[in-house]
């Protein structure tokens, strides 16, 4: 009647060594003995593993066995229950289904004093964010956990995670896969393995062109200096295309842009040196064919988006993905895209080409769309109650648009609710005066809650 607790023990082992197979005969047969013998309490950890071992083949299998672990564990198996609930969401992509189930994992857990499934419901969660500083803290405090209870697995486990983190990298990946490789831990040092390739092989190819605050090329991790260029027009020549999102732009109307008044002929050739300089900078050891980077023809050229990473896409994608996720009712995942997307707003588009005509449209379009997203995050601030965060995002509108009335009007009222009268008294008079260059009569100095503040006048209020 007791074999199947030893039997899904030895399924767990079998699990980490990547013997996959062994693994799943192991917790099918604890199953088994653990209906004959209608013992509930062996059921969950067998049934648990087999739903976290088979959830990528069998999502809907594996979800099903989860859900029955949940509804049959006993008080000592609770946490892992939640745990295989969680990582089964994880796996099709559920994450707020997931963090809900790690979230109350790490709860159960922490009442029992249950240091691993603590260390594993914050693994859980960390996975399930796109916030990366509020993933580090949790990655962190897992590591913690693991290194009080003296668990190397799961210390590497954390690494790997930590690996794939910005200001992670290959050494702590592949440091991670040799540590679990020499614990036997076969099948998560295959995974720290693959997180180290993917790691490496990004920062061998990664071209990343740098537009927001000014023009810049890195190549995996290093800025191509300025000699690199030999002149301006190769650079010119990238950013023209850069502002043209990925769209094809005739060969004619970068010559006429550039050299408006020069022969066809010549024009054409000093545009060809540019092209083969774009090919060399971009592509120095000659990896990859002609159009890798920088497709041309006869007639076109485009910046090839799916092997060039530029930022002001990565800014427009998250501040889309960012608003998506708030209208399927992700809220806090959508706002932590959408300050993600904010981050990326070091600067205008191509600031250091303050006179190009060309790049005005998409220099208005970026500078709109972050004013738009500070004001989604302000609001969202001043509902938590988190007045000075709002304002700092009010000022930064304010940066972009001085004479912006609704910042004007929310960042007084904002730094009113913070308490700080003084200043919001200063900041109202600011307010009045930029009105006031504008012939433009001033509102009241606002009375309502800062969450209104941007948006309306109001009727009330001592000047």
């Amino acid at each position: 009647m007791l074999e199947s607790y030893p039997l899904a023990q030895m399924a767990d082992v079998y699990a980490l060594r990547g013997d996959f197979a062994l693994a799943r005969a192991g917790y099918e047969e604890a199953i088994r003995l653990g209906d004959d013998a209608q013992d509930l309490q062996a059921l969950v950890p067998s049934l648990s593993g087999l739903a976290r071992l088979i959830a990528s083949d069998d999502p809907g299998r594996a979800r099903d066995l989860a859900d029955r672990a949940a509804q049959v564990a006993s008080v000592i198996g609770h946490v892992r229950a939640l745990l295989a609930q969680g990582f089964v969401a994880l796996s099709v992509g559920s994450t707020e289904v997931a963090r809900a189930k790690a979230v109350k994992a790490a709860d159960v857990a922490r009442s029992r004093q249950d240091l691993p499934g603590l260390a594993e419901a914050m693994e859980l969660e960390a996975a399930t964010l796109i916030d990366e500083t509020r993933a580090r803290s949790l990655l962190e405090q897992a590591r913690r956990v693991w290194e009080e209870i003296d668990a190397p697995i799961g210390l590497a486990r954390v690494d790997m995670a930590l690996a794939g983190l910005p200001g992670g990298g290959f050494d702590l990946a592949e440091a991670s896969a040799e540590t679990l490789l020499q614990l036997g831990a076969k099948g998560l040092a295959l995974e720290a393995k693959r997180v180290a390739e993917s790691l490496s092989e990004r920062a061998s190819h990664d071209v990343i062109i740098r537009t927001l605050g000014g023009f810049g090329v890195t190549i995996a991790g290093e800025p191509v200096p300025s000699s690199a260029w030999q002149s301006r027009v190769a650079r010119e020549v990238v950013g023209m295309l850069a502002a043209n999102r990925g769209r094809s732009v005739h060969r004619e109307v970068v010559i006429e842009r550039l050299w408006p008044d020069e022969d066809a002929t010549k024009a054409g050739n000093r545009l060809s040196v540019a092209l083969s300089t774009i090919r060399v900078v971009l592509d120095p050891e000659r990896r990859h064919d002609n159009d890798h980077y920088l497709m041309a023809d006869r007639d076109s050229l485009a910046l090839n988006l799916s092997h060039v990473n530029v930022d002001i896409e990565t800014f427009f994608q998250e501040a889309q993905s960012g608003r998506t996720l708030i209208r399927s009712g992700a809220r806090e995942d959508g706002l932590a895209m959408l300050r993600s997307a904010e981050a990326c707003y070091v600067g205008e588009f191509l600031e250091d080409q303050p006179y190009a005509d060309w790049a005005i449209g998409l220099r208005e379009e970026a500078r709109a769309e972050f004013m738009s997203i500070a004001r989604i995050l302000a609001e969202a601030d001043t509902e938590a109650g988190d007045y000075d965060s709002s304002a700092r995002w009010y000022l930064r509108i304010l940066e972009q648009d001085a004479y912006n009335e609704p910042a004007h009007l929310a960042l007084v009222a904002a730094i009113s609710a913070a308490g700080r009268h003084g200043t919001a008294r200063r900041l109202y008079g600011i307010y009045v005066s930029r009105m006031t260059e504008l012939e433009v009569e001033p509102a009241p100095f606002p009375t309502q809650t800062p969450a209104h503040s941007g948006t309306e006048r109001h009727a009330a209020g001592d000047v």
